[in-house]
């Protein structure tokens, strides 16, 4: 997977919704390959195929009947492990779309921490047919269509939240000989290291951490750290106003100039255009 190949031209940050659009997006069959974040929660159901996702530090089996709650601020990414490919219904949306309707609010409160469930072939059908109505309503605008939406939102949350309840099995979590990569590098990330130190630090050979990290992540070592530097000086540049070259700093950059490349490779733009379209 060429790092070239990888890159969305533009952030999901930036993308999801544009000014005064009703904050619902559905997607089908995507599994984006660049690790990014929203703010908005990101409830996934898996229709068809195998794959992994990779939330936060944690990776997880993809299968059918398989959900997956991604709250805002959460790192994550995905990619399928066999061929033929991969159908997920996706649904991201704003939780203020639900201020007017308490039931659903609790059950958000309730569902918040949850990241896995899993739903029979009955609950996952049905669910599939809730959100394709909520696409139809958002695309047709009829009359009282998003009273409708949120009425939907509301029954989709409830079932979701049910079924996390009474499922007896839980999405399954690979047993992951990186975990401990995951975990070192995200607390890392700034510094200045190579996959040999990497290996060392870790205990495990340079062999098995580039072939493991690969295959249970879907990216390369030194691209997993490029996704988490350029989603660090995101979240820094959104929320304070430190120099753009203290931030590409920060994150683990000595070149200013090698920060603004790779930060353009990911996001699409520049890290000034980037901090100004998020005021």
């Amino acid at each position: 997977m060429k790092t070239e190949n990888s890159i969305h031209k533009k952030s999901y940050k930036e993308m999801l919704f544009r000014e005064g659009d009703l904050p619902v997006r559905i997607s089908w069959s995507t599994l984006p390959p660049i690790a990014h974040y929203h703010s908005e929660l990101e409830v996934s159901i898996t229709l068809r195929g195998h794959g992994r996702y990779f939330v936060k530090d944690t990776v997880y089996e993809l299968y059918p009947g398989s959900g997956l709650i991604v709250h805002g601020q959460d790192i994550h990414y995905g990619f399928p492990i066999e061929k033929g490919g991969l159908l997920r219904a996706v649904l991201m949306f704003s939780p203020a779309l639900l201020e007017s309707r308490p039931a659903a609010l609790k059950k958000l409160e309730e569902l918040t921490g949850l990241t896995t469930f899993t739903l029979s072939s009955t609950e996952t059908n049905n669910i599939e047919l809730l959100i394709r109505n909520i696409e139809d309503e958002k695309a047709g605008k009829r009359d009282g269509w998003k009273d409708i939406i949120c009425s939907e939102l509301e029954r989709f949350l409830l079932t979701i939240g049910r079924a996390a309840l009474e499922s007896s099995e839980k999405v399954k979590v690979p047993n992951s000989i990186i975990k401990d990569v995951i975990y070192y590098l995200n607390n890392t990330y700034a510094k200045k290291q190579s996959v040999a130190d990497i290996a060392k630090e870790c205990c495990i050979s340079q062999s098995t951490l580039r072939r493991a990290f690969r295959q249970e992540t879907g990216l390369g070592v030194k691209e997993f750290i490029i996704q988490i530097r350029i989603n660090a000086a995101k979240k820094l540049l959104e929320d304070s106003d430190t120099k753009v070259a203290a931030v590409a700093y920060s994150v683990g950059y000595d070149s200013l100039s090698a920060f603004n490349r790779e930060f353009r490779l990911v996001t699409g733009i520049s890290p000034s255009d980037y901090r100004r379209s998020t005021r």
